[in-house]
Formats: C-alpha cells, structure tokens, sequence
C-alpha cells in the first residue's frame, strides 16, 4: 500500500519535472531570441535602414512573451502544489493514526 503510494507521487514527481524542464528549454530559447534581438541594431548599425524604434519594440514584444511564460509556469505550479498537498491531506498518515 505505502510502496504503491510513493510510486504514484515519483511518476506525479517525473512528471511535472518533465514538464518543468520542457518549460524551461522553451524559456531558454525565448531568451536567445531575445539576446539576437538586442544584439542585431547594435551589429546592424544605421547600415540595415531599421529604425532603432522597431528594435525596441521587437524586445519589448520578447520580453512580454517572456513574462507571460514565468507567469503560466508560475500558475502550473502552484496548481499542482495545491493538488499535491490536498491529496496528502486526505490520506491516512503512515502511522494508520
């Protein structure tokens, strides 16, 4: 029953680890785009005939992209913290108490 149990919460725990990390890679990536968007006016100068206004709105637009995935992650996770410790609140303590 106890072993049972603790297989549950190790596949609940790889799973949200896997997901934690899927997340993570995405984040990763956001922000190499974000990094080759402040770099290009720095590398591209006046030469490319972008104006420095579109630039910044390009980062601004992968910074709010950024946010908003730290915000959804943020969100998953306190969701299943909660699911979490309300299923442990239901069941019997180990002591059968």
């Amino acid at each position: 029953m106890l072993l049972n149990e603790i297989r549950t919460y190790r596949k609940r725990a790889l799973a949200h680890v896997s997901s934690t990390l899927v997340q993570l890679q995405g984040l990763s990536a956001d922000l190499d785009d974000l990094r080759q968007r402040v770099v290009t006016p720095a590398l591209a100068g006046e030469e490319a005939g972008i104006p420095l206004e579109v630039h910044i709105g390009s980062m601004q637009k992968g910074t709010e992209r950024l946010l908003e995935g730290r915000k959804r992650a943020r969100e998953r996770e306190d969701a299943y913290l909660q699911k979490v410790f309300s299923e442990g609140h239901e069941r019997p303590s180990i002591s059968g108490k």
